[in-house]
């Protein structure tokens, strides 16, 4: 039995460097930091097994990339992340 695991990239994003490398400092780190990574590929996973292909997709939808999507209240959406999902990658 041959199972093959295909990643699909359905976009970009970019967080702050403290996210990424978990800095000391918890949260409060990442809202101060003022560096962003490089845009980082989102990926929905395609699994060719022999009984069907299965997707699994923990994917964004393109209107992340809109303004207003997340909610202006809240300090994660709102400093620490940046998205970058065309509609015709989702």
């Amino acid at each position: 039995m041959t199972i093959r695991i295909h990643a699909v990239q359905t976009g970009t994003t970019k967080i702050k460097t403290a996210q990424r490398s978990r800095k000391p400092g918890g949260i409060l780190r990442v809202f101060t930091d003022t560096q962003w990574t490089e845009w980082l590929p989102i990926y929905a996973w395609l699994i060719d097994h022999p009984e069907g292909l299965i997707v699994v997709d923990i994917g964004e939808t393109a209107r992340t990339s809109e303004p207003g999507y997340f909610p202006a209240w809240h300090p994660y959406y709102r400093t620490a992340l940046q998205m970058n999902v065309k509609p015709e990658m989702r």
